[in-house]
């Protein structure tokens, strides 16, 4: 089966070959429908051409009758109307050979750079078709492992003859932190499906949004928040917001610090929000934006990895930006910047 890459090179050489062909038919007919007059006229003989072609034909026949000149300027004419003719169908003939010869060459060419051009531009096609395929992969693979969960609990308890009130008990409870979680998770991929719709634009201020997010959190947050004014939704901002606090305070050491800052710069309404967790590779954080992505020591919290994902949707649907750095004393800093009202 042919290639995409390959079948928009044949495309491009396929137009290029026709627009090459017009080109050359055009520029052939044009030269060809010139009058043949024209020609005769570029090469008529000069008034001394003729008289030196006239001697040396009264020389070789030794007379001077009229007639006989007549004749000599008459053959004389024939000849130069028939060297103009080969020399237009010689025109004609090399025109016609050097243009096919430069158009097949620039068709190889156009092949070459077809092959290039196609493959840069389908490079971010290909790379959002396996990043697209990575992600089914992952969530049928997070989906899967709640569903996993119930069956064993509830195949346990009734693979026995008799099971007690409390072995029911416990098993309820358990299918239902699991169906919670499961929640959680459906949750999260609906938030980040309704992330890629265009968001509606209303006046908001990012210091207005996270003071709200921080007034509903259990623990203190270290808050300067300076005004942010900027436009776009406030539910999916407000939900921005509180995927990085709520993410702060999940992968914190005990006992740790979160801050919040929010301020307007050079143009752009800032968010800044970072923790005191443990130290991560500064390489490994550009991969945290991704879904399903979790650090090493991530692995065992309730998390399902999509809260930076999602904040990475919400951001580039408001035309914004969003980075990560880790700290070098331990924990990430993420800085969301959106173009100010």
């Amino acid at each position: 089966m042919i290639s995409v890459r390959a079948r928009l090179t044949l495309l491009y050489v396929a137009l290029f070959a026709v627009c090459g062909a017009v080109v050359v038919t055009v520029s052939y007919g044009l030269v060809a429908g010139l009058p043949e007059a024209s020609a005769e006229r570029s090469v008529r003989p000069a008034a001394h051409e003729i008289d030196m072609f006239l001697a040396r034909c009264q020389d070789q026949h030794y007379t001077a009758d009229q007639t006989f000149k007549h004749k000599c300027d008459q053959s004389y004419r024939e000849g130069l109307a028939d060297g103009a003719q080969n020399q237009r169908q010689f025109t004609l003939d090399s025109l016609l050979q050097y243009s096919t010869l430069t158009l097949l060459a620039a068709i190889v060419l156009s092949a070459a750079a077809g092959w290039l051009l196609a493959g840069r531009a389908l490079r971010p096609v290909e790379a959002a078709h396996a990043a697209q395929r990575r992600f089914v992969s992952n969530a049928a693979h997070e989906l899967r492992t709640p569903l996993t969960v119930m069956r064993t609990a509830v195949d346990v308890v009734l693979a026995k003859s008799a099971p007690t009130n409390a072995e029911l008990t416990g098993m309820g409870h358990e299918v239902a932190a699991v169906v919670q979680q499961a929640e959680g998770l459906i949750d999260g991929l609906l938030t980040l499906a309704r992330a890629e719709r265009p968001p509606t634009r209303q006046e908001v201020d990012l210091a207005t949004v996270a003071e709200d997010v921080i007034d509903t959190v259990d623990r203190s947050v270290h808050a300067r928040l300076g005004p942010a004014p900027a436009a776009g939704d406030p539910v999916m901002l407000e939900r921005l917001v509180a995927n990085l606090v709520d993410n702060a305070m999940r992968y914190n050491v005990p006992g740790g610090e979160v801050w919040v800052e929010t301020s307007c710069r050079d143009g752009r309404a800032l968010l800044t929000v970072a923790n005191t967790g443990p130290v991560i590779d500064p390489s490994s954080v550009p991969g945290l934006f991704e879904p399903f992505r979790r650090l090493v020591d991530r692995t065992s919290t309730q998390g399902h990895g999509l809260g930076l994902a999602i904040v990475a949707q919400i951001a580039a649907a408001h035309e914004g930006a969003v980075t990560a750095e880790a700290r070098p004393d331990g924990g990430l800093k993420v800085t969301f910047a959106l173009p100010s009202r």
